[in-house]
């Protein structure tokens, strides 16, 4: 059975509404801890990502309890997040012509059961457990697939998830299973925003 859970605490930024006001959605940037990221092709080569930024994607149920959700986070300083899943996110765009444009971009979706708002500063926490087939590799960054079933149709799905290893790699991985143990970053080593997870450790199964 394939894995992609993510577990992570940081510094509450902002937050806002999109979607329609049957579907809302809430989106909230946060800060997470700070990681290193390897150089693709040199493992001892690191830098240290301080501005560790991303959104975090929730469908915001309308109820009493996305009500009392969406109450608190406007007040909040910190969360902590737990069973996230990364995946597409669906991004609309108006063109000049009226028309929309919708993209999908890797980004992390949770719910508001797996979120815990604080005043106070949490305990730094970046941990997830990814399990698949890897797809693709190149020098030490691999991509995991997770299989998954829409719970509305029962069809089965994939989703890839983008790991860069922190240490040496099998050359041979593309259709193996691994099970990664990672942390979450938002921005690349470059200052570039983008959803993806160094992992250091990766065992073969």
């Amino acid at each position: 059975m394939s894995m992609n859970c993510w577990n992570f605490s940081g510094d509450l930024l902002g937050y806002g509404r999109r979607g329609s006001e049957k579907f809302p959605k809430i989106w909230l940037r946060v800060r997470l801890p700070s990681a290193r990221v390897p150089l693709p092709t040199d493992k001892d080569d690191t830098v240290l990502v301080q501005e560790n930024i991303l959104f975090v994607n929730i469908d915001l149920p309308q109820t009493e309890a996305g009500s009392r959700f969406e109450d608190a986070i406007k007040t909040a300083n910190y969360i902590f997040v737990h069973n996230a899943t990364m995946a597409a996110i669906k991004r609309s765009k108006k063109l000049p012509n009226g028309t929309w444009d919708t993209t999908d971009v890797r980004g992390i979706k949770a719910k508001i059961n797996s979120i815990a708002v604080y005043d106070k500063k949490p305990p730094d926490i970046n941990k997830a457990v990814i399990h698949g087939k890897v797809v693709k590799q190149q020098d030490n960054v691999i991509v995991v697939e997770e299989r998954y079933r829409n719970v509305a149709t029962g069809e089965w799905l994939t989703r890839e998830i983008p790991l860069v290893s922190s240490k040496d790699l099998d050359t041979n991985l593309p259709s193996k299973y691994v099970t990664a143990f990672a942390q979450l970053l938002g921005v690349t080593r470059d200052g570039v925003s983008k959803v993806y997870g160094v992992a250091d450790l990766i065992i073969r199964m």
